[in-house]
């Protein structure tokens, strides 16, 4: 499980979620997924980490009993479907409150003590299954920003780290199922990539992002920068376009 270099982690940065952005193909490709995993019987869902609850809301339409968690007060007033403010890691429920527990999309933000409480959680609560889903083998170093408040240098999107299928599977004990959502992912040559960013000094740019450290948000500044986008169509020269394996991976685990 590959880790961002001083990965800095502030939960204030999830209450300015791209909340108001349609549901793109490549995340309804990622909900199908996960809603073809669920097993047959299945009634009462907790989705963790819902935010704006576009996996829940699916998930309500399909006729399945499902309360959204996310500590976002501002993604939580766009649900409209029974929700709680809550983290991953305390879990305001008894045990063996829902058939399944759904966790998407959250693990690669947390650090590991908060990621290894989620995961407990999530056992804790679910009486069948737990089902994960989480970016697969994503080189975080493509996606390094730097702040120009502060100098700080953090991943686009608050990812700390990167899971292959391995990962995933170890964790938790009764892996069953796992699955990957297929998004190819666009090489870049890691000599230029060092180059572009110590040399150069130029970093990725992302419309939305927030600094972990002091919370500056605008970015704007770097949208057209010359240099970052020369470097880009050097690395499809020395590439010749290649890409790797990306998307999505997802697990789905026994419990109880």
């Amino acid at each position: 499980m590959a880790n961002a270099q001083e990965p800095l982690y502030n939960p204030a940065v999830f209450e300015t979620g791209r909340w108001e952005e349609p549901l793109g193909h490549w995340e309804a490709c990622r909900i199908e997924a996960l809603v073809r995993a669920i097993p047959n019987g299945v009634a009462r869902i907790v989705d963790v980490g819902c935010g704006d609850g576009r996996l829940t809301q699916v998930l309500a339409e399909r006729g399945y009993d499902v309360m959204g968690v996310d500590p976002s007060p501002t993604a939580l007033a766009r649900l409209r479907v029974p929700h709680k403010r809550g983290s991953a890691e305390a879990l305001d429920f008894p045990d063996n409150s829902f058939d399944v527990a759904i966790c998407t999309e959250v693990l690669e933000h947390l650090p590991d003590a908060i990621m290894i409480g989620a995961l407990s959680e999530l056992q804790r609560v679910a009486r069948f299954y737990v089902l994960i889903t989480v970016p697969y083998c994503e080189d975080l170093a493509q996606l390094m920003v730097k702040c120009p408040a502060c100098g700080t240098v953090f991943h686009a999107y608050g990812h700390l780290r990167s899971f292959s299928q391995a990962d995933v599977e170890g964790l938790m004990p009764e892996c069953d199922l796992i699955d990957h959502v297929n998004k190819p992912s666009r090489i870049y040559d890691p000599r230029l990539l060092w180059f572009r960013q110590r040399v150069l000094r130029r970093y990725a740019y992302a419309d939305h992002c927030v600094c972990p450290r002091c919370c500056h948000d605008d970015f704007s500044a770097h949208s057209g920068d010359l240099l970052r986008r020369l470097m880009g169509g050097v690395n499809l020269l020395f590439t010749r376009g290649r890409t790797r394996p990306g998307g999505w991976v997802l697990g789905r685990f026994r419990v109880g």
